[in-house]
């Protein structure tokens, strides 16, 4: 499904997942607010992963409770945290979800949902990936 902005325009990183889709995670934006120190990485992407994870699960709830100032706190939150780590696809779509927990438009959070889910879905296993290769000691700040 292609999510679209509050504006009923096409929102980046909608289409279908391919090898030159960008990773969920901006590495040098992680970069500037870490100093490039992959043990201040580790320790943020951990918090951020816990955070996250937390997050996405009232914003589940909320959306099944058809909650909608729960839904715009819970987006808003999860676009703040998503922007400070990088993640600037799962950023965008909680913003839009955001914004239309605000105008009140149904039509554009439950059209939303979905890429939600896969970019959820994305950053979670890219967040995984790294820790996991952290933890063999091979991870290296990108260039």
């Amino acid at each position: 499904m292609k999510r679209e902005s509050a504006r009923g325009e096409e929102a980046p990183g909608s289409g279908p997942v391919d090898d030159r889709e960008p990773a969920p995670i901006d590495r040098s934006a992680l970069a500037v607010i870490t100093g490039g120190d992959p043990a201040v990485e580790r320790r943020l992407l951990t918090v951020f992963r816990k955070a996250n994870d937390a997050d996405a699960a009232a914003l589940k709830e909320a959306l099944a409770r058809q909650d909608i100032a729960a839904i715009t706190r819970a987006s808003h939150g999860m676009m703040g945290a998503s922007r400070l780590v990088g993640a600037a696809v799962l950023a965008d779509i909680c913003a839009t979800i955001a914004q239309a927990g605000h105008a009140g438009d149904w039509g554009t959070i439950t059209a939303n949902q979905n890429a939600l889910a896969r970019e959820l879905d994305r950053v979670t296993a890219y967040i995984d990936t790294l820790l996991v290769t952290a933890r063999s000691g091979s991870i290296k700040p990108e260039p």
